[in-house]
């Protein structure tokens, strides 16, 4: 630091408290202006739904990039298949990822409906999601990934808690412009109608604060 070196100037003492008061509101000035460039950078918007019904209870955080490359010109495509996480304490059940295809495709129409265009062939910027089940250091380690983190408050002894995350990634940048997630209370015994209508709902949640593609 600059203060080390003082001692080896031939400087006055009056002189080198004026340069180390210089230097320390240089320090905080600066650590200031970094916050707030840290801050600038990131948009967010929490939804949180007040209910007593445990399953109808939800809360949403999305996070978005200022001046946001996406337009209705830009090509988005899949990175993958919804990334699906269960926690390693729940009983094993058959596999059965009519679910997370489901939402795959519920998140396209419902981002077509909004004015972005979806492709199958690879793009710059590419959809990543995942739902997970339970929480235990797998699940919460997958959700570490997308940092976003939804507090859902309370717990039930009859339904756990799930997670849907979604983000739009520049694959060139390798980071995101755009993520959102939303955790709730499920029932995994539902049937397939209810859960189909709880991961539409849950997909609205998401995109809620992503606003419509421009021309």
């Amino acid at each position: 630091m600059a203060f080390i070196e003082f001692k080896r100037l031939n400087l006055s003492a009056k002189l080198r408290r004026k340069i180390m008061v210089s230097v320390v509101m240089g320090k905080r000035f600066f650590q200031i202006v970094f916050l707030s460039f840290c801050c600038a950078g990131l948009l967010g918007c929490i939804t949180e739904s007040a209910q007593r019904d445990p399953l109808k209870q939800s809360v949403a955080v999305t996070l978005t990039q200022p001046n946001m490359p996406i337009t209705a010109h830009t090509p988005l495509s899949w990175y993958s298949d919804v990334i699906r996480v269960l926690d390693t304490a729940a009983p094993r059940q058959p596999t059965d990822r009519r679910g997370s295809q489901f939402a795959k495709i519920e998140i396209a129409d419902q981002l077509q409906a909004k004015g972005y265009r979806l492709t199958q062939q690879a793009t710059r910027y590419q959809l990543i999601s995942l739902m997970t089940l339970g929480d235990d250091p797998a699940t919460t380690y997958a959700k570490e990934m997308f940092k976003v983190y939804p507090a859902l408050v309370g717990a039930s002894k009859e339904y756990p808690k799930g997670t849907m995350a979604l983000a739009i990634v520049d694959s060139k940048l390798g980071r995101a412009v755009w993520r959102s997630s939303v955790e709730a209370f499920v029932d995994p015994k539902a049937e397939a109608s209810e859960k189909q209508a709880r991961i539409r709902r849950y997909v609205m949640e998401l995109l809620k604060h992503l606003p419509n593609a421009k021309s």
